[in-house]
């Protein structure tokens, strides 16, 4: 497909449209699930629909899927600790935790 056909063929409505139908047919797309694959065979179609030449390309993988995980200082530690490092170590884990 010819560059300037491709560029005109790019458009927010596009774009929405892509987003809307991953976001609402696949919307947990986590390595290795039945969604991941889904949204491979999307990507797939919409791209040879587009004229390029695609595949899906499988390859191993180590994926955690943690779970809720908690960091406590015994009162030991605790008082060893600047105060200042322990806001930072409070920070890190706030922020860790909250990503999860």
């Amino acid at each position: 497909m010819p560059r300037q056909d491709i560029i005109s063929e790019v458009s927010a409505e596009n774009v929405r449209r892509h987003v809307e139908h991953i976001t609402t047919a696949i919307p947990s797309r986590l390595a290795g699930s039945p969604n991941a694959r889904r949204m491979a065979e999307y990507s797939l179609q919409v791209l040879r629909e587009a004229g390029a030449e695609a595949r899906i390309q499988e390859l191993p993988g180590l994926v955690s899927f943690p779970k809720k995980a908690e960091l406590r200082i015994s009162r030991h530690w605790r008082s060893r600790l600047k105060r200042t490092h322990w806001a930072i170590v409070y920070r890190r884990c706030r922020t860790v935790s909250s990503a999860n």
